[in-house]
C-alpha cells in the first residue's frame, strides 16, 4: 500500500517512505575580570560613552536584524556582548553591564537565526523534527505554538514550534495513534485540543483522536468518515469540516464531513449536484460562511478549479479569480482571517516540478497574488505543513519532501508587517 502511495505522490525511491515507528540555547558567556588597566576610570568612563554613542548612532541593532546568516548574528553577538560586558563591569555598575549585554542578545533575537521579517522567508536554525513530508499541524493559540504530529519519516512523538523563542521541544505522549501518514488535524482552542482523524499506516485509518494541549495526553473520539487520508481540512471555531481525501485502493472521494468541536459528533453534509470532481491534497479554507477549496489531484491526475461551498445553501460554485496558483496540489495553506487570505506554500504540478513560491489567495475578490519576498524557502518542495501565528502575524513553514525522494526537516520564518495588497 505504501508503495502504491509513493506512485501516487510521484515519490521515484523507496527512501522517501521510512519507517513509521520510530535552539540555540546556549547562555552568554560570564563577563571576565577586568586586568590593571592603565587608563584611569575616568578616561575609560568617558571611553564608553562615546562608544555607546556611536553604537545607538549607527543603528547597530537594525542591522543585525536584518542579517540573514544565523551564524554570522552570533559571532557579531558574541563579540560585542563579550567587550561591552569587560569594558562595563570595570568601569559601572553591573546593572549597566546587564542592560548591554542583553540589548546585545535581544539584538540577535535570542535564538539561533535571524528573526523572521516582512521581506521574505528566513531559516529558522536549531535542532527540531526528524525531515518528513505528509504530516499535520496546527496552533495553540494559547501557547503561540504551532503543533505538529504525524508524517512519513516522523513517529507517535509530538512537536511543538514555539513562535516566541522560534525553537522546538517535542513531547512523547503515551497510549495515542499510531505512527502515520497524512492524517487530517484541526485545532480546537475551545476545548484546548488538536483533533486527528484518519492518515494511512499500512492501510487507510478511521480513527480520530484528541491531544490535550494542556495535559499533552491523547484520549480517542467517535468515528466518522470510512478510512481514509490526504483530505482537506478547516474550521470556524465550532465545527470542523473534512473534505475528499483517498479512500482504500486510491480512489478519491468528494464527501463533506462535519464534526461538532462541542459534541464530538459527526454528520454528512449534503452537496449540490454541480460540485467539485473527487480529489485529495487541496488548498483549504473557511471564510464568512463558506468553505474554500483550491486545485487538489485524484489517481490521475490535477484536479484544477477554485470552488466555494456554502453552508446556508448547501450549494457549491465554481469561481473564476484572476490570477493563478504557483502549484496545482499538494500546497501547504493557512488562513489569515485578519487579512481575510489564505495562503498557498510551496506544492507541485502533479507531483510533478516542486515549487517553492508563496500565493495568497482573497477570499473577498476572489484572486491569486504571489506573494513578492526578497528570498524564497529553499529547496522547492511539496507535502510540507503551514502555521500562521496571528499575535505575531507570523507564517512557519516545515518539512516536506522535494523532488524526486528527498525528506525535508527544515523550518522556515516569514512575517508580514501588514495584510499583503
Amino acid at each position: 500500500m505504501l508503495c502504491s502511495l509513493a506512485n501516487a505522490h510521484g515519490v521515484r525511491s523507496a527512501n522517501a517512505l521510512p519507517n513509521l515507528s520510530p535552539g540555540w540555547s546556549e547562555a552568554a558567556a560570564a563577563c571576565v575580570e577586568r586586568k590593571t588597566h592603565q587608563t584611569t576610570a575616568k578616561d575609560a568612563s568617558r571611553t564608553m560613552r562615546l562608544m555607546a554613542a556611536a553604537f545607538i548612532a549607527s543603528g547597530a541593532r537594525a542591522l543585525m536584524m536584518k542579517v540573514s546568516i544565523a551564524k554570522s548574528c552570533r559571532v557579531s553577538c558574541i563579540m560585542w556582548g563579550y567587550l561591552w560586558c569587560a569594558q562595563c563591569t570595570s568601569i559601572g555598575p553591573p546593572l549597566f553591564a546587564m542592560i548591554l549585554c542583553i540589548s546585545l542578545l535581544d539584538a540577535c533575537g535570542g535564538g539561533s537565526s535571524s528573526p523572521p521579517h516582512a521581506t521574505g522567508w528566513a531559516q529558522n536554525v536549531g535542532a527540531g523534527p526528524s525531515p518528513r513530508w505528509t504530516h499535520a499541524a496546527v496552533l495553540d493559540p494559547a501557547r503561540q505554538n504551532a503543533v505538529v504530529f504525524g508524517g512519513f519519516g516522523g513517529g507517535t512523538e509530538v512537536w511543538f514550534f514555539s513562535f516566541p523563542t522560534r525553537s522546538w521541544n517535542r513531547v512523547d505522549a503515551p497510549n495515542g495513534p499510531s505512527s502515520r501518514g497524512s492524517p487530517a488535524a484541526v485545532s480546537d482552542p475551545n476545548r484546548d485540543r488538536m483533533v486527528v482523524v484518519g492518515g494511512i499506516t499500512s492501510v487507510p485509518s478511521d480513527e480520530v483522536w484528541a491531544f490535550s494541549f494542556a495535559a499533552q495526553t491523547w484520549s480517542q473520539l467517535p468515528k466518522g468518515p470510512s478510512p481514509r487520508f490526504d483530505m482537506g481540512v478547516a474550521t470556524d471555531g465550532t465545527y470542523a469540516w473534512f473534505y475528499g481525501g483517498f479512500l482504500a485502493g486510491l480512489q478519491a472521494t468528494d464527501e463533506l464531513w462535519q464534526f461538532d468541536l462541542a459534541s464530538d459528533t459527526w454528520a454528512l453534509l449534503p452537496q449540490s449536484q454541480v460540485r467539485p470532481s473527487p480529489r485529495s491534497n487541496m488548498g483549504i479554507g473557511f471564510n464568512a460562511g463558506s468553505l474554500y477549496i483550491v486545485g487538489g489531484h485524484d489517481a490521475t491526475g490535477l484536479t484544477l478549479g477554485t470552488w466555494r461551498y456554502q453552508f446556508s445553501s448547501q450549494a457549491w460554485t465554481q469561481l473564476s479569480p484572476t490570477g493563478i496558483a504557483g502549484a496545482g496540489a499538494h500546497f501547504a495553506s493557512a488562513t489569515d482571517r485578519t487579512c481575510n487570505v489564505l495562503f498557498l506554500a510551496g506544492g507541485d504540478h502533479d507531483d510533478n516540478i516542486d515549487v517553492k513560491t508563496t500565493d495568497m489567495f482573497s477570499f473577498s475578490q476572489p484572486s491569486f497574488v504571489r506573494l513578492p519576498t526578497t528570498t524564497d524557502f529553499s529547496p522547492s518542495r511539496r507535502h510540507s505543513v503551514l502555521v500562521l501565528e496571528p499575535q505575531s502575524h507570523t507564517l512557519m513553514l516545515f518539512g516536506g519532501i522535494h523532488d524526486p525522494s528527498q525528506l525535508l526537516g527544515d523550518t522556515w520564518l516569514f512575517r508580514p508587517d501588514t495584510c499583503p495588497q
